[in-house]
């Protein structure tokens, strides 16, 4: 794994800020002598004083130069924030998108089914309206059949009581 918060990171973020290519130069910037340099690398540890001088003279943002996070320079922090923001509302846009597409798919299915369920339902009424049509005329007829009956009935009972 990368440390990109390692004294070597960090001073190679700092010389590219201030554009040193040498220790040498890197003292003339910050305005101290070549040994304090050299003293920094063999303790690798960089003095606050160095990032503060940097980030003031240059415009460098301090995180970028102790961290390597964020924008190198200030005037982009603005932009890196708002280039953040776009892309975190397009991907929310895409996602909504995507999820409103399956809504109107499922809408769409529902309402085939709806119809399907109508058409279905009619056919059932129409079903039940001859089943009761049906149902009455048995019953009628089933009346006549009681009607005819009945006499014999009657007739049949008076022998058997007679004959009892």
């Amino acid at each position: 794994m990368v440390n990109a918060n390692s004294f070597e990171d960090r001073l190679n973020r700092i010389m590219k800020a201030c554009g040193a290519s040498s220790d040498a130069q890197l003292a003339k910037i910050l305005e101290i002598k070549s040994p304090s340099v050299a003293a920094a690398k063999r303790r690798q540890q960089i003095p606050s004083g160095w990032i503060e001088k940097i980030a003031k003279s240059y415009g460098v943002c301090s995180d970028w130069l102790f961290f390597g996070e964020g924008p190198m320079k200030r005037g982009e922090a603005g932009n890196h924030l708002q280039e953040q923001v776009q892309e975190a509302v397009a991907d929310a846009s895409l996602s909504a998108s995507g999820e409103l597409e399956e809504l109107r798919q499922e809408c769409r299915e529902l309402r085939q089914d709806n119809r399907e369920l109508v058409k279905e339902n009619r056919e059932l009424m129409k079903d039940k309206l001859e089943l009761t049509k049906e149902n009455g005329d048995l019953r009628v007829k089933l009346a006549e059949i009681k009607a005819r009956a009945a006499p014999d009935q009657g007739m049949h009972n008076e022998a058997h009581r007679k004959a009892i």
